[in-house]
């Protein structure tokens, strides 16, 4: 059984969640919003689920300290 996922498929994940993907329709359907008839649409992922983008980045990331974290790595690089 493989546990790892190939470079090429994560590369599509990463992919599929930056860009979107495209939902087509075997007939055309009405769009209420633009007022036209459509044959496809892109629909978007979410990379934060059902937490709102700060909340997502707040339990992945000390955001309080950020800057300051930050400064010290750019320091230790240029020293």
């Amino acid at each position: 059984m493989m546990d790892k996922i190939s470079d090429v498929t994560r590369q599509d994940i990463i992919d599929v969640i930056r860009n979107g993907f495209v939902v087509s329709f075997d007939e055309p359907q009405y769009d209420s919003i633009s007022g036209n008839y459509i044959v496809s649409y892109r629909a978007k992922i979410s990379y934060h689920g059902r937490l709102d983008e700060l909340g997502f980045l707040e339990r992945l990331y000390d955001l309080d300290n950020i800057y300051d974290i930050v400064i010290i790595s750019l320091t230790a690089v240029y020293r």
